[in-house]
């Protein structure tokens, strides 16, 4: 997941300073740069959520009060900010310093394509009470304290989840003493700096974030968007009211939930792939117990066992750890990326603590009471759901016919395929990709009291479309991505 940088100010219901803060229409050569920046950056929801912790950050998670910084038509669109208290009350001023985050990148200190020449950027902000506002100003330390915002085109409430964040809000701030300088021209970009964040990585791998003022380079557009910048830098400010700003904060802490539930999965599936590529397994295979034909119920419930006719094989049948049959509807699964590709994976059963559990395989022996017109096209081959130790048994003797699976949104519902063992780096173009793959289907099997639903694979004929009626159970993608259905 990308966590890029969002952060949220609470605004008093001003009329002024809500009418008066609309964007003004730049110059041509600024609207370019701005469409430019939009078709760079993608859409993902998660990337307007804010990043909580960033050092010197003075503004997320505060309530923010703006008041007018002066009368004269320019003054009246720039702001004093002030952070509030429980009652409202404004309590401290934003202002930025002089003084230099000592680690500022040298693209941001200096910044060649800065109008201000010299050191451009670096310049912390403080939250300051009253009395520490007078100190500062008698020792000469605020480089500058009024504020202005430009606002991205066509935000609503409805595109909020997309947009909210391209390009970016431009937050500001003009040098003490320059408050005249315009809006637009060189003297607006002279005279003020922008509000951004840039990243510094420790000798321990550790990234943390820093909030500063860095140099204005287009006037009323965000210049450190990721898009702009190649996810170097971030720009990502988000204004809005108090209703708004608790929905991005519980968006926020939704996404954080989310996050810590897939990191337990990955670290999980880690572990798994560690033990398996360590082999370690330590099932007494003459003491184990025979494998069972099962009907499905819900996991992870007591399973129903049937009578199996098909399992005869003795040196197959002492094995436990192996389910065969109906081992996907009524399922919780999770997909897990395939030795780290993007849209293929592995597929394991989980249950409501949402732990990982047993693997999906496909075998290379004959599904029970498989059809012939399956097994005819390469198909009707069985599904297991097997615990680590039963995955290496299969693995030991060459039974497992393949682990790597896609999926693809085909028709409302789904289409599964999987792929071979050993072919799981095919790519989708090779000529022998079909012949490679199978497509996931259901056949029903009457067992004298109801039919029995079990899946199966049949020959996959046509790339990303079903060759099967749909699928339409879920599966959960942890960091794997559903095909496109591009054929």
């Amino acid at each position: 997941m990308k966590r890029l940088f969002l952060f949220l100010l609470c605004f008093l219901p001003l009329a002024a300073w809500t009418q008066e803060t609309e964007p003004i229409d730049p110059p041509e050569e600024e609207q370019l740069s701005h469409w430019d920046s939009i078709r760079i950056i993608d859409s993902d929801t998660v990337n307007s959520l804010p990043e909580i912790g960033i050092l010197g950050d003075v503004l997320t998670g505060y309530s923010i009060l703006g008041t007018v910084f002066g009368d004269d038509e320019i003054n009246k669109r720039r702001v004093r900010l002030w952070q509030r208290d429980a009652n409202g009350n404004p309590v401290r001023q934003l202002v930025v310093l002089k003084e230099r985050w000592p680690n500022t990148p040298p693209d941001i200190l200096f910044n060649p394509e800065a109008e201000a020449g010299g050191e451009s950027g670096g310049y912390k902000l403080a939250a300051v009470t009253p009395a520490q506002y007078e100190a500062l100003k008698r020792d000469s330390a605020i480089w500058g304290e009024a504020f202005q915002m430009f606002y991205p085109d066509g935000i609503t409430e409805k595109n909020r989840d997309t947009v909210p964040n391209r390009p970016g809000y431009e937050i500001s701030c003009v040098q003490l003493g320059c408050e005249w300088a315009p809006f637009l021209g060189v003297a607006s970009r002279v005279y003020s700096r922008e509000m951004m964040a840039f990243r510094d990585t420790l000798e321990d791998g550790t990234v943390l974030s820093y909030m500063c003022m860095a140099a204005n380079i287009t006037s009323c557009h965000a210049d450190y968007t990721p898009g702009k910048t190649g996810y170097k830098y971030d720009t990502r400010w988000m204004l809005c009211d108090e209703t708004e700003s608790k929905y991005w904060m519980d968006k926020w802490k939704a996404a954080q939930e989310q996050q810590a539930e897939e990191d337990g999965y990955l670290r999980s599936y880690r572990d798994w792939l560690l033990r398996m590529d360590n082999g370690e397994w330590t099932m007494d295979n003459e003491g184990a117990g025979n494998v069972s034909f099962f009907r499905n119920t819900s996991f992870p419930q007591e399973r129903k066992t049937y009578p199996d006719p098909f399992w005869t094989d003795n040196d197959v049948g002492k094995l436990k750890g192996a389910i065969i049959g109906n081992v996907l509807s009524g399922y919780e699964t999770v997909a897990l990326p395939f030795d780290g590709q993007s849209a293929r994976f592995r597929w394991f059963w989980t249950d409501s603590t949402k732990a990982l559990g047993q693997q999906l395989i496909v075998l290379k022996l004959p599904s029970p009471y498989a059809p012939d017109s399956l097994l005819a096209g390469g198909g009707g081959l069985a599904l297991a759901s097997v615990d680590l130790d039963a995955y290496l048994w299969f693995k030991s003797r060459d039974l497992i016919w393949g682990e790597c699976w896609e999926v693809t949104p085909v028709e409302g519902g789904f289409e599964f395929v999987c792929l071979k063992a050993d072919s799981e780096w095919m790519a989708e173009n090779d000529p022998a990709y079909l012949q490679n793959s199978r497509e996931l289907v259901f056949y029903r099997w009457d067992n004298g009291r109801k039919e029995v639903p079990i899946p199966t694979i049949g020959a996959n004929r046509t790339k990303g479309a079903a060759d099967y009626p749909p699928l339409y159970f879920p599966v959960r993608l942890i960091k794997t991505e559903a095909k496109t259905n591009s054929y």
